[in-house]
């Protein structure tokens, strides 16, 4: 029997998509931060992030991969904030530096906080 095999970052990538179906706006312009922690699409994302820990990512084309980062940092972005219990993002640049250094994702066996995402994909280099 032949079954195909759909990568973990795709399948963390569609639960993530559903959570933002969940806390956006129907314009995708306003995310309502209060409704992350209670929204039943988190609870299935926070499952599926344990995924990542063994996934092989160097396996995807490079601009998969980028695109995969991209979708985990806003993913971690908004886990981090029900974390810190907190209801909006970062609002100055010190709070956003130490915000991007306090939660991260093990991927691939290597801890990648959000500031590692950040300067990895705005830098190109891989990840």
């Amino acid at each position: 029997l032949y079954t195909s095999y759909i990568h973990p970052f795709f399948i963390v990538q569609d639960a993530l998509e559903e959570l933002y179906g969940e806390v956006c706006s129907e314009d995708s312009t306003f995310i309502d931060y209060s409704k992350i922690a209670t929204s039943s699409a988190f609870v299935q994302y926070l499952s599926l992030t344990a995924l990542l820990q063994r996934c092989e990512c160097t396996t995807l084309p490079h601009q998969e991969r980028l695109a995969l980062f991209i979708n985990l940092y806003n993913g971690l972005f908004l886990h981090s904030c029900v974390v810190n219990n907190e209801c909006a993002p970062p609002s100055s640049s010190l709070q956003l530096s130490v915000f991007r250094r306090s939660a991260s994702y093990t991927i691939s066996g290597y801890d990648y906080t959000l500031q590692d995402i950040y300067n990895g994909t705005k830098s190109k280099s891989e990840l």
